[in-house]
């Protein structure tokens, strides 16, 4: 959204006028910290999901350390996910494969 008035100061940088509300943390961001092609703030890109792209990220993967969001997650167990790409990649068995036991504790 872009704002009407420029009363308020860029929450990111705190110098420039802000210009933009960004609709996914609702942070008030001048021009320079405001990414048009993604409608997000700069702090909200580089917290998006690694596999997606649009949601933020809520976890990292156990095997590829990809940041993850809720949909492109997959849980291993109550504390460990790996995202949709490894689990595609190494299948079901990523559980019991023995070359992922240390990082998956297994």
């Amino acid at each position: 959204m872009i704002l009407s008035l420029y009363a308020k100061n860029c929450d990111i940088c705190n110098e420039k006028p802000a210009k933009f509300v960004c609709p996914k943390c609702g942070r008030y961001v001048c021009e320079d910290h405001y990414s048009e092609r993604r409608e997000a703030c700069s702090a909200c890109v580089e917290a998006l999901c690694d596999v997606c792209r649009t949601a933020l990220a809520t976890s990292r993967c156990v095997l590829c350390g990809r940041k993850v969001c809720h949909n492109c997650a997959i849980e291993l167990d109550e504390v460990r996910k790996v995202c949709s790409n490894c689990f595609t990649t190494y299948g079901t068995d990523v559980r019991k494969d023995p070359k992922f036991s240390g990082l998956l504790g297994v």
